[in-house]
């Protein structure tokens, strides 16, 4: 009598193969799992171990036996354990879903599109030492078509940086971010050029600013110091403290005021 999770043979029962299972003991083969499901092992002993392709989403009963594998829309699948429900199914990376809307029932999903950027490339760049470079951009994007969920940046040449007209202190975002036929990043609309000014007079003037403000936090510090000095001075001088009155004696009245001195303690 062959056992549980084990499949007849002539001469000495053997695990049951991969997408089959049997439960209980008897001479019965192997049951198949159902179609678009396998298990992830041999010698299974239930249908409860037979699971559902990527491409598909399970129906179970009550017992978690798998009855069938029902097929996702096309470009879609299933990730991970949640598995059980049309809504499970998400599509593939580089897929767009349609309807668009998570609240719609999924009907398929469609390529993403790359971005048309065959104008903007024709005006931002060119040989000339002013034009902008391709950057990145030429090893990601062809002559017109940037492709969906890819992002490039262009570039100057070197000792030269970008400027938007004559605003040599903005910092220009060169990137360019494609998100299904959309360029979610771009660089600013306007005369965007390459210049040595806007590549040498910035750092400068960041450090003559840096260096303003080192000597100006240099004498703020020398400031404080001389106030500290000269509050510990005043304490340390010696503060008159009154001398008792004499109590009267007579007629006559003293009327010294002697006072004395004393020292703060330190």
């Amino acid at each position: 009598m062959t056992g549980s999770g084990r499949q007849p043979v002539p001469h000495q029962p053997r695990p049951c193969p991969l997408s089959t299972y049997k439960s209980g003991q008897g001479s019965w083969p192997c049951a198949r799992c159902p179609p678009g499901s396998q298990t992830n092992g041999t010698g299974r002993t239930s249908a409860e171990a037979c699971m559902c392709h990527d491409t598909y989403y399970e129906l179970r009963d009550a017992s978690n036996k798998l009855l069938s594998c029902i097929p996702c829309p096309n470009n879609s699948g299933v990730v991970g354990f949640h598995r059980h429900r049309h809504e499970d199914c998400r599509c593939w990376h580089g897929f767009v879903r349609e309807p668009a809307s998570e609240d719609e029932r999924l009907q398929y999903c469609r390529p993403a599109e790359p971005c048309n950027v065959s104008d903007l490339l024709s005006n931002l760049t060119g040989p000339e030492a002013y034009k902008l470079k391709m950057g990145s951009c030429e090893a990601r994007a062809n002559s017109s078509l940037l492709p969906d969920g890819l992002a490039c940046s262009l570039a100057c040449n070197a000792g030269f940086g970008a400027q938007l007209g004559s605003d040599i202190f903005r910092a220009v975002d060169l990137t360019l971010d494609c998100e299904d036929g959309t360029l979610v990043r771009r660089p600013p609309e306007g005369y965007l050029w390459c210049s040595e000014a806007s590549w040498e007079l910035p750092p400068l003037v960041f450090l003559g600013i840096a260096t303003a403000a080192t000597a100006l936090g240099g004498a703020a510090i020398e400031l404080r110091q001389h106030r500290l000095e000269r509050r510990y001075a005043q304490a340390l001088k010696p503060r008159p403290v009154p001398r008792p009155k004499r109590a009267s004696s007579g007629a006559s009245n003293d009327h010294s005021t002697g006072e004395l001195f004393s020292l703060p303690n330190t």
